[in-house]
């Protein structure tokens, strides 16, 4: 679209490697940007265990930052766990993660793509780093799977079910074939309503990560109103081969995790019985030239 020569295509590496891919397609009924906004914290209460006590949540400790790609957010643990997920702008989503035993490590890449106002369409491509005998069994999990989702009842239904107050979101653990994780999402997003209303919000510190996301779309978008030049965010790591980039990507990431896991440790949280505490760190990234979003905030987790 627009005038001049088409931008060079982007290529990821990262799902050029061998393994197993997976390419899917959804469409989700609300607007985009609530799905974008969809921030690490969410999990602690969307996707909540049932049966926890009442009051009890196991947030994870996340850190946020702009980079040259879009903004990073890095999450751990206590029990040791973490990742780092690469949100590209305008809106593309990489984590880099391990699974099981079997598949060591996901890749995946989601693109949030709008139809119009109150729908948009969830790209999703996944590479199962996995080949050989490995390959064939995660391909007949995937064969499994799709019969048992098959069967299930569709995650929109079951989504409309608790909006409307007919079903409790914990019973949809006890769904057989049923992953609650979409309809959970489902419930979080479109409960909203199809376009949300952002009039009346009162941020916390829980929504760094979406102030953070806001502040990029409007400096961008004014820039772009204003005939300046945006932000060339193309690449996830710039001025490297496809390989390097990887090797790169996968240094960072192991440094990232073993950082933050470490400041879990030092903080001695216990994840089963964890209460928030008011302490944000917002701090200016040293040298910018120009005024920000804050590029780091960590929300802490204690006894």
């Amino acid at each position: 679209m627009g005038d001049g020569a088409p931008p060079e295509f982007v290529r990821y590496p990262q799902i050029e490697e061998p393994g197993v891919l997976e390419v899917r397609g959804v469409v989700w009924p609300c607007n985009f940007f609530q799905h974008m906004e969809n921030d690490p914290f969410h999990g602690a209460f969307v996707h909540r265990r049932a049966g926890m006590p009442r009051g009890v949540f196991n947030i994870r400790r996340s850190t946020f930052e702009e980079s040259s790609w879009g903004y990073n957010s890095r999450s751990a643990w206590s029990d040791g766990e973490g990742h780092v997920s690469f949100h590209g702008m305008p809106n593309l989503n990489y984590l880099h993660a391990p699974f099981d035993e079997d598949v060591p490590w996901i890749e995946r890449f989601a693109w949030a793509v709008p139809i119009d106002d109150v729908n948009f369409l969830q790209m999703q491509i996944r590479l199962a780093r996995v080949t050989g005998d490995a390959a064939e069994r995660y391909r007949q999990r995937l064969a499994r799977r799709e019969e048992r989702q098959a069967a299930a009842p569709p995650a929109p239904e079951l989504a409309a079910k608790i909006l409307r107050g007919e079903m409790h979101v914990d019973e949809l653990h006890e769904i057989q074939n049923v992953n609650p994780t979409w309809a959970q999402d489902l419930v979080s997003q479109t409960g909203q309503g199809r376009l949300s209303n952002r009039s009346g919000e009162h941020l916390g510190r829980t929504d760094l990560g979406m102030i953070l996301l806001r502040r990029l779309w409007s400096r961008e978008l004014h820039a772009l109103a204003e005939g300046g030049s945006l932000t060339n965010c193309a690449s996830l790591v710039k001025g490297t081969s496809p390989t390097a980039q990887l090797l790169l990507l996968r240094h960072h990431l192991a440094r990232d995790v073993e950082e933050s896991i470490t400041q879990v440790q030092m903080a001695r949280i216990d994840a089963r019985r964890v209460r928030q505490t008011p302490s944000c760190a917002r701090n200016v990234a040293p040298g910018a030239t120009r005024p920000g979003p804050p590029t780091s905030c960590v929300w802490s987790c204690v006894p």
